[in-house]
């Protein structure tokens, strides 16, 4: 039986917040200047801590697969 993508704890607002906060941070690291790629880095801890623990594995492997993301930057990201 395959696990189907999950999120629990969150709701919907919460998810599209931390989303979006994705988003930007993800924008900063690839774009942004020295000093506002280390200011990302510490945001996506943060951020990581408050949403990782509500997803299940299946939710990322489908994100990384509709991103095209393999897995040494899946790894690279989340350092797993």
């Amino acid at each position: 039986m395959n696990e189907q993508p999950d999120m629990k704890g969150l709701n919907q607002l919460e998810a599209g917040v931390n989303l979006y906060k994705y988003v930007c941070i993800l924008g900063m690291l690839n774009f942004g200047s020295p000093e506002e790629r280390k200011v990302a880095k510490r945001e996506l801890q943060e951020l990581d801590a408050d949403t990782l623990p509500h997803l299940n594995k299946a939710a990322f492997s489908a994100a990384a697969e509709q991103l095209g993301l393999t897995r040494d930057e899946m790894v690279s990201l989340h350092g797993e």
